[in-house]
């Protein structure tokens, strides 16, 4: 447990599955989940680029720069022993 990031155990009201975007479209399935791996994959530098890119163009620095300190309290050690730093493996599909 990370000392300076004090647990709540209510959950953020704000941080929600990466399926439930408003368009229910293009935050979801297996080719969006694929690209965020690689992306985060690049490292902590690319991925703040990325944000900065975001709230530039939405003019929501505030907000992501809300979400990010979010996130930064997270505990990874939870989020690995409850599966959620990962996204679910791919499905198998059965071949005939």
């Amino acid at each position: 447990m990370n000392a300076a990031a004090p647990v709540s155990d209510k959950p953020d009201p704000l941080i929600k599955p990466v399926s439930t975007d408003k368009d229910g479209e293009a935050l979801t399935g297996l080719h969006f989940e694929r690209q965020v791996e690689r992306v985060h994959n690049l490292g902590p530098r690319p991925l703040a680029e990325l944000l900065a890119e975001i709230a530039i163009a939405t003019g929501e620095s505030d907000l992501i720069a809300d979400r990010v300190e979010a996130y930064s309290r997270l505990d990874p050690a939870v989020l690995r022993a409850i599966g959620g730093d990962r996204f679910p493996p791919m499905p198998l599909e059965v071949v005939r």
